[in-house]
């Protein structure tokens, strides 16, 4: 709907003896509808979670944040559940108070029973589950820590008890309706973060009168400071007004379960202390219920998440009791749903997205060489059913550390050290979660012997007549270590070359030479050698040039096979490389730089299933200080998968809707195929995003050219050709 669409304006009345007859008109006929049979109540909680109430009452729904069903809240009262309020803060936070029609409960996060109260002694069988007593169209619970206020459904009006003695308040009748014939669906209350004499106000729904009442308070028998006349925007039937929420704007969400939609309404400041709302837009598909659950079907409730909300991710979002589609969604407040949860469990309940993170995990231990760092998880909504660590040396992963421990190196003296998580659950991968990083005490541990951390190095031309020359490589090891250096000939100490430079002679053509360096201290003594380089009567190939980097398969986003190609292009007078799977080099290979710039590379076998990184140093012609470069790429051996295609034939001859869902929870979906014949070239659709999930409603006229269908991966795996459902 356009935001220059007509508005209606309602007039804030301070003056509490303003005849209501003055906005009053002739009662609507009772909706012509059976009892509500999906969902009749949600709210949800300050962690995240979404619990639903249904007229056979027993239990309430939950699902966490991300859709993922969690298990049912047992109920320990007996029959339709028309209302749910979740306590948002404070030391009863998380718990939900249930209306029954007839009685509320009070219960914990786990389910038990705090409270439990009666509202005048009534039983359940005198709020029977019926047409006239709909518990998706009428009563509600809203509670704070003063009062309980029980929103009526086999009766007229509200009652208000004390948190005391949940007695009633205001005498021992109802808060009636301000017109006749006429029950209040649903109570929102908004705390506004700006002044205004609305702070406070209830909203309450009438359905059978089309209206949402706004009460600034109910300690007398007055009117409604505003009344909203809810209009069928959009065209359509005389409305249902049964769910509201109010968020701390003042801005008003109203469920319409006759047209299928949510109205929302702005409040307007109209001066002079003043206040009215305006009709802004709809959200939804009005007139008609969109079956095939694109749109709403009967939506009874809603709850909206605070927009100052402790959780980032849902702030300000909306969550829908759709009844007629049996389903939960939640979405934001205008377009965009994230995901819709099927009570039934057909074709929700479980993740419809991966995990996200709600806090990241924290590094505890002593920061010291030797010592023992944990990683403390994170929390994750999303249900994952795993969750994946590692750890970072100066914001790089170190390969074979996958556990929530580490033990520090003495090579990470004075450098950081972090701690990451990866949730996972049967959809794919979330984000990464990444802890502060901790650093490790500077200075070497006492009385260490040598280690070697990167092998030593020869540089040079290997040709009859040239020098090499013997780098010694890294170490550790306190006292600092002192080195010899000795040359071999094929495996063999050479003769007096015992110094870090060696003249290649006739003797060492076709031979291989290496350089062993031994680093001793006070604590002792260990060697380490270089790669070979053979000997050769003309000079290698020149070495590649082009911009200093590398690349790991041409810069490709994915691959299905962990032997790749490696571009590494050296800075000028580099004669070695240095390549690492790890970060820290603690495990690397040392090669000769190669004229065309090409080496091949095994990619690691451990850490996470998904992203590889290949990092490089060089050596030689004074480069050994040069910064580390890295690539990386997405390891995906999987084969997508097709959750559903489906094609659908429409009313009059209209043609045909294909309905197609894949996913890939790794390097993404990246083409789909259809064809009318298994293994037929077809039509193919390159899909722009690759995302992990892929959805797509296609209308055409030829339904048979979308029989079958194939979906391909980033990586290059692809499913085999799967037939479409009709319908």
């Amino acid at each position: 709907m356009p935001r220059n669409a007509p508005v209606h304006l309602f007039r804030l009345v301070l003056a509490a003896a303003l005849a209501v007859a003055g906005l009053a008109f002739a009662p609507i006929p009772a909706a012509q509808a059976a009892v509500t049979s999906g969902p009749t109540a949600v709210a949800v909680g300050p962690d995240g979670t979404t619990y639903v109430g249904t007229a056979a009452g027993g239990s309430l729904a939950r699902f966490d944040a991300s859709g993922a069903a969690l298990s049912p809240l047992s109920l320990p009262r007996s029959g339709p559940v028309d209302g749910l309020y979740v306590m948002p803060s404070g030391p009863e936070a998380g718990t939900v108070w249930v209306s029954y029609g007839f009685a509320a409960s009070q219960l914990s996060p786990a389910g038990d029973e705090l409270v439990f109260f009666t509202a005048g002694g009534s039983d359940p069988s005198s709020c029977a589950s019926s047409d006239a007593d709909d518990p998706g169209r009428y009563g509600d619970i809203y509670a704070d820590s003063d009062s309980v206020i029980l929103v009526h459904r086999c009766r007229v009006g509200l009652s208000v008890y004390s948190r005391t003695d949940y007695q009633q308040r205001f005498g021992a009748n109802p808060f009636p309706c301000t017109v006749s014939d006429c029950r209040y669906g649903a109570i929102a209350k908004t705390t506004l973060s700006r002044p205004g004499a609305l702070n406070g106000a209830f909203y309450l729904s009438v359905p059978n009168q089309s209206q949402v009442e706004v009460w600034t308070g109910f300690s007398t028998h007055a009117s409604p400071s505003i009344v909203i006349d809810v209009q069928a925007h959009g065209g359509g039937v005389t409305p249902r007004p049964t769910g509201v929420a109010v968020d701390d704007q003042g801005t008003l969400f109203v469920t319409d379960i006759a047209n299928h939609v949510i109205y929302v309404y702005v409040l307007k400041d109209l001066g002079s202390g003043q206040y009215g709302y305006e009709y802004n837009r709809y959200i939804g598909s009005p007139p008609d219920a969109d079956a095939d659950g694109s749109g709403f079907d009967g939506p009874v409730s809603i709850s909206q998440y605070p927009r100052n909300g402790s959780i980032g991710e849902l702030q300000g979002n909306l969550f829908i009791a759709d009844s007629g589609n049996n389903r939960i969604v939640r979405r934001d407040t205008y377009s965009y749903t994230f995901w819709d949860a099927d009570l039934d469990g057909s074709g929700g309940g479980g993740p419809s997205s991966p995990p996200y993170t709600i806090s990241t995990p924290t590094v505890t231990g002593t920061p010291a060489v030797g010592q023992t760092l944990t990683c403390s998880p994170g929390q994750y909504a999303g249900a994952p059913t795993q969750v994946d660590v590692g750890w970072n040396r100066d914001n790089s992963y170190i390969p074979g550390e996958g556990s929530s421990t580490y033990v520090v190196k003495s090579g990470d003296a004075g450098r950081k050290i972090s701690c990451f998580e990866r949730p996972r659950n049967s959809v794919g991968y979330g984000d990464y979660a990444t802890s502060a990083n901790v650093t490790i005490q500077s200075g070497p541990p006492a009385n260490a012997a040598p280690v070697n951390t990167i092998r030593p190095t020869v540089s040079g031309t290997p040709q009859p007549g040239r020098s090499l020359v013997c780098g010694n490589g890294q170490w550790t090891g306190t006292p600092a270590p002192t080195y010899a250096q000795q040359w071999l000939r094929n495996g063999t100490a050479i003769d007096g070359a015992t110094t870090s430079s060696y003249q290649v002679t006739d003797a060492d053509l076709g031979a291989q030479l290496v350089c062993r360096v031994t680093a001793t201290n006070s604590q002792g003594a260990s060697t380490a050698q270089s790669t070979p380089v053979s000997v050769t009567a003309t000079p290698p190939a020149p070495s590649c040039t082009g911009p200093v980097g590398v690349s790991i398969n041409s810069a490709a986003v994915a691959t299905n096979d962990a032997s790749v190609s490696l571009r590494i292009r050296p800075p000028a007078g580099a004669t070695q490389v240095v390549i690492s799977n790890d970060g820290g080099f603690d495990t690397a290979q040392v090669r000769s730089t190669a004229g065309d710039c090409t080496y091949p590379w095994t990619l690691s076998s451990t850490g996470f299933r998904d992203t590889r990184v290949v990092y490089v140093r060089f050596v030689g012609g004074g480069v050994d200080e040069i910064v580390t470069l890295s690539d990386d790429i997405v390891l995906d051996t999987a084969a997508p998968s097709v959750n559903r295609q489906v094609i659908k034939k429409l009313k009059k001859s209209q043609g045909f809707k294909v309905k197609v869902t894949a996913k890939d929870s790794v390097s993404g979906v990246s083409k789909v195929r259809f064809s009318n014949k298994k293994g037929a070239r077809g039509t193919s659709t390159v899909v722009a995003n690759n995302g992990k999930a892929y959805r797509d409603t296609i209308r055409t006229k030829k339904a048979g050219k979308y029989r079958w269908v194939k979906v391909y991966d980033r990586a290059g795996n692809s499913t085999g050709w799967e037939k479409s459902a009709r319908r």
